[in-house]
């Protein structure tokens, strides 16, 4: 369109320079003007075509003096571009040699690439992430951490750059620093991986009552907004309710109650998790609540038929011996010579003072295999003062 309209003005000029032309050539008049010695006079027609090819050899003139003005600008102009070009070739280049984890080519093209990014700013930024990848690929953390925080500065590579930090902070150990970069990844870029790598951050610091901040007034919402599993909240939710049922109950004012509160929920969060339960009935238990630590046992008993699991049944709750034998009965009448079956009958009869029997089923279980539960028996058992035992028997 450009050029069909340039085309047309100048059509335009010349159908107009005719007209002007034969107007003028039916003119009668004259101009004269004088030239050192000498004095000329032209028709008013062809004074108008010398001042006219005047006009045009000046501006040739001009045209051509400032070709050559621009020629220097315009040779850089052209080595800017050769430069970019190559400049994208060495960017496909490291990318390629990263995606095949050619280790030795992308070094060595992310060491050129950041050469040449010193001629092209607007390289930095992809030199920068070709560079960080290529450290992290060779395991050089310090060297991928220097090129992320390179790429913190710029607005656009921001995101990737905190997410980059957050990485290679755990990754070193520092957790401090991998806290303060997932905490302004999420207020500056809240997005799902954000809110996870927050999440992943408390846990690292064993900071609890965070995690549940987070879930209480962000993860909930945005969870539902980004439509991630309603699953993984939950998890969250009773990972964080059985931490702080362990912290609560290693101290602190009223430590019991406040431990239990934590593992009821945990355990309304997730009925069929072994671990809460376990924690509940355990809590149930040194609480003396014998009534619903047996409750969560049956519970337990239907979740989980694990046969380590039926040991610490056996030895937590302060059943009676009948209640332990009916216990054991279950788990022998699924497994009569299994290993862990064995340790469990094992565990049954040092509670109910029976070395002897004890004994025979940890030897039974040590003929079969080196099990370090079984020696861990034997020596609890061989800890016992025979006086007492041989009390316990009469």
């Amino acid at each position: 369109m450009k050029r069909f309209l340039s085309l047309l003005f100048t059509l335009a000029l010349l159908v107009a320079a005719a007209f002007v032309g034969s107007w003028l050539s039916h003119q009668s008049g004259w101009v004269g003007f004088d030239l050192a010695d000498w004095h000329i006079e032209l028709k008013l027609a062809a004074a108008l075509v010398v001042l006219a090819l005047g006009f045009i050899v000046l501006f040739l003139l001009l045209e051509l003096v400032f070709g050559v003005l621009r020629i220097p600008s315009r040779m850089r102009d052209k080595r800017a571009l050769k430069h970019a070009r190559q400049s994208i070739t060495l960017v496909a280049q490291s990318l390629c040699a990263l995606a095949e984890k050619d280790i030795s080519s992308a070094d060595r093209l992310s060491s050129r690439l950041q050469a040449s990014a010193k001629k092209l700013e607007e390289l930095r930024p992809l030199a920068h992430i070709v560079s960080a990848r290529a450290a992290e690929l060779s395991g050089d953390k310090r060297e991928a951490l220097a090129h992320y925080q390179q790429l913190s500065a710029y607005e656009v590579t921001k995101p990737l750059a905190l997410t980059g930090l957050y990485h290679q902070s755990r990754q070193i150990g520092d957790t401090q620093a991998m806290v303060e970069y997932a905490e302004e990844r999420y207020s500056t870029h809240n997005t799902a991986e954000a809110t996870i790598a927050l999440l992943e951050s408390y846990e690292k610091m064993q900071d609890w009552d965070a995690v549940m901040d987070v879930l209480k007034h962000d993860a909930g919402r945005f969870f539902g907004a980004r439509q991630l599993s309603a699953d993984m909240v939950r998890k969250w939710r009773v990972k964080a309710h059985l931490a702080l049922a362990d912290k609560a109950s290693n101290g602190g004012k009223n430590p019991n109650q406040i431990a239990l509160s934590h593992a009821q929920k945990a355990q309304k969060e997730a009925p069929r998790n072994v671990e809460a339960a376990v924690m509940l009935m355990t809590l149930q238990a040194g609480m003396g609540q014998s009534h619903a630590a047996k409750a969560t046992l049956k519970n337990l008993w239907r979740l989980a038929p694990e046969y380590s699991l039926y040991r610490k049944m056996v030895t937590l709750l302060a059943l009676d011996e009948k209640q332990q034998q009916k216990l054991v009965k279950g788990l022998v009448a699924q497994a009569p010579v299994h290993v862990e079956t064995q340790l469990v009958q094992a565990d049954a009869a040092l509670a109910n003072h029976q070395p002897e029997k004890a004994r025979n089923f940890i030897n039974a279980v040590k003929a079969k295999e080196d099990h370090p539960d079984a020696d861990a028996l034997m020596d609890q058992l061989n800890a016992v003062p025979p006086s007492s035992l041989s009390s316990a028997s009469a």
